[in-house]
This record gives C-alpha cells, structure tokens and sequence, in this order.
C-alpha cells in the first residue's frame, strides 16, 4: 500500500482532500499535515516507526518552512520520498522541480490528475 503525506496549511483544502480521496482509502494510506515543520516531524515518526512514506502532496507556499524547504530537508533523507507540488501558482514550476519534484498540479486540483500523479510518484519511489 502507498503511504502519503498531505501537506497544506488550509484546514479546508486539508479537509477536501480527505473528502476526495476517500474511494481511493483501499489503495492509499493517508495522513496529513499543515506545516512543513509538521510534514517533517510526521516524516521522522513515521519512518522511526518503520513506515516511511512514498509520497508526499504539499503545498508550495506556507507559512513557517513552506513546501520547497520541506523539499529541500526530505531529499537529503537516505530513502526520500517522491514529492508533488499543489499550488495556485502557476509561475513556481521551475522552483518545483529545481527541488526535485515528481509533479506540479495547480489548484483547484482534481481527483484524476492528482491519482495519476500519485500512481506515477509510487512508481518511481517504489
């Protein structure tokens, strides 16, 4: 099963995420964070726990470590994770993938286009 992290500092984007990926509850193991900080903290846990996670979904811009910080910390790991970007803007594309980044979905985001990404992002951690 693919172990995602969430990350978003909207409580309401955090929450229709869980509303829209709740089919997809049998192929993916979910949590979620709102900070970068957090996203690391739950990353660290997780994987001192011995359940590391596969993908990472966060927002770019945060307050606090904002996406591309987090990024920057998760590559360094022995076995990071893939990492997509979700973000309003569209003109951070070349900052994404700068720090690594898998995907780059712009918001509103979609169900199927985040699926395939996700899919895609599971391949290449896998």
């Amino acid at each position: 099963m693919t172990r995602i992290l969430f990350v978003d500092d909207e409580p309401n984007i955090r929450d229709g995420m869980r509303r829209m990926l709740r089919s997809m509850r049998n192929e993916w193991d979910m949590e979620f964070a709102e900070s970068g900080d957090a996203a690391l903290l739950t990353i660290d846990e997780w994987r001192n726990a011995g359940k590391p996670f596969d993908v990472v979904v966060s927002d770019m811009r945060m307050p606090g470590m904002d996406g591309i910080e987090a990024a920057r910390h998760m590559n360094a790991l022995d076995e990071p994770p893939a990492v997509i970007f979700t973000t309003a803007h569209d003109e951070h594309a070349l900052e994404a993938f700068e720090a690594q980044a898998i995907g780059y979905l712009l918001k509103p985001v979609r169900l199927e286009k985040l699926a395939r990404a996700i899919r895609r992002a599971a391949r290449v951690a896998g």
